[in-house]
């Protein structure tokens, strides 16, 4: 019996975090974008907002912004480069290179973007 309780104890202390983990900003599991069998189909266009982060736009009309792992110091002069293979663009697996310095820099979390409101 106290077997039973320790293991329910155990269960319900592991599903609180998880839990709170889920939601809109927070998808579950890794996010990954598709771009097909062309490269970057699906991913048309991107944007980098600062060193740490940018916004990948989805032909469907989504947005997506990415936290890079840590900050990539060139990113916002010279732009960047996918290494590796491109068929999967996964958070917190898909390496960039920034293109004049040849910086590698990780992908973090993806979350969808929404864009701050507008200065009155």
């Amino acid at each position: 019996m106290k077997s039973l309780a320790v293991v329910t104890v155990l269960g319900v202390l592991i599903a609180i975090p998880a839990a709170s983990q889920v939601g809109p900003s927070n998808p579950v599991g890794p996010v990954c974008l598709s771009p097909g069998a062309v490269p970057n189909q699906a991913i048309p266009r991107t944007k980098v907002l600062d060193p740490q982060h940018i916004l990948f736009y989805t032909r469907e009309g989504r947005v997506w912004e990415n936290t890079l792992q840590s900050p990539c110091r060139d990113l916002l002069f010279h732009g960047f480069a996918f290494t590796g293979r491109e068929d999967e663009i996964c958070s917190n697996a898909t390496s960039i290179r920034v293109l004049e310095s040849g910086e590698t820099c990780t992908l973090g979390a993806f979350r969808p973007y929404t864009p701050p409101p507008a200065a009155p």
